[in-house]
């Protein structure tokens, strides 16, 4: 178990809670409708989770966490795919990017859901990392952003994004796997320097 795996433990709950209340409150979203594809948010409540499949059409659930995260909160997906909701978990710790192969797995996913008809929620325990790093990602892949644009469009759309180092070094390298050479860009909105 490493540094970051210790920490996010021992700091899990109180995090989580933050997030309600700041949901609660006005101060942050729970969720963001990034595209009409993905929406990015925190780890969902069974509440959150009814609301987001009769409201946002979501068909498909990515959790970039790890397999405790989703224990702790007493989500159950299982029960979930009966309802046709898709899970995928890519087993990520806390203050690290997603793998390129999680990446890989997560961004087909999306694509699977998207022709489907249904809308990917993709979350970390707060939307604001792990899940963020992922759909920066999927702009670069399907909108051909560079990696700053993407992180930009998704602060612009989530005020409360925090990518990391790590992450955003991630974020360049699917830049380099999924970019266009062209420079080209099919950004949802245009990103200038005020987003």
């Amino acid at each position: 178990m490493n540094f970051h795996d210790v920490w996010s433990k021992i700091g899990f709950l109180p995090s989580l809670l933050y997030v309600f209340l700041a949901d609660r409150t006005g101060i942050e979203n729970f969720y963001t409708r990034i595209d009409k594809n993905v929406i990015l948010g925190a780890l969902p409540s069974n509440s959150v989770l009814e609301k987001i499949t009769t409201e946002e059409n979501v068909k498909g659930v990515i959790s970039v966490v790890r397999d405790w995260e989703l224990k702790l909160f007493n989500v159950n997906f299982t029960e979930w795919e009966g309802r046709g909701v898709a899970h995928l978990q890519l087993d990520t710790i806390e203050f690290e990017a997603p793998s390129l192969y999680a990446i890989e797995k997560g961004l087909e996913f999306i694509q699977k859901v998207a022709q489907s008809g249904g809308v990917t929620y993709i979350h970390c325990k707060a939307g604001r990392s792990r899940s963020a790093t992922l759909t920066a990602c999927y702009l670069i892949k399907n909108y051909n952003m560079n990696p700053d644009d993407a992180v930009k469009y998704i602060t612009y759309k989530r005020k409360q994004i925090r990518i990391t180092k790590t992450e955003k070094a991630q974020i360049d390298q699917c830049y380099n796997i999924y970019g266009s050479a062209d420079g080209s860009t099919r950004a949802p909105v245009q990103v200038n320097d005020d987003i």
